[in-house]
């Protein structure tokens, strides 16, 4: 159970990135929601590492994000990054917009 509003964003900001993490969300999705949290402030670091990463990231290479993303964050200084949590197998993708509506809401509530 989340008590805190700062507890609800971070697991709304946790299963957001788990989400752009898969593969199976369309590229042309994963960039729109990429551009609408650009100025997003994120919680932990370990999240903006990774968003930033995201960013980085090209989603047409050849490269897995599996593979970009930890390569990326060690470039920008952080190899620490927990990716397992991240990449969860089956992770669903279809309300991912919702989440960052919801993102949204409980920031501007916090």
């Amino acid at each position: 159970m989340l008590t805190t509003p700062s507890q609800r964003l971070c697991a709304l900001e946790r299963s957001i990135l788990r989400a752009l993490c898969q593969a199976s969300l369309p590229d042309a999705l994963r960039q729109g929601i990429c551009r609408e949290l650009a100025t997003y402030q994120w919680r932990l670091a370990d999240h903006r590492i990774v968003f930033a990463a995201l960013q980085r990231a090209r989603t047409a290479s050849s490269s897995p994000l599996r593979e970009q993303l930890p390569a990326h964050a060690t470039r920008m200084g952080f190899p620490d990054i927990n990716w397992a949590v991240l990449f969860v197998p089956g992770e669903a993708v279809e309300g991912i917009e919702r989440l960052v509506t919801d993102l949204r809401a409980a920031e501007r509530a916090s």
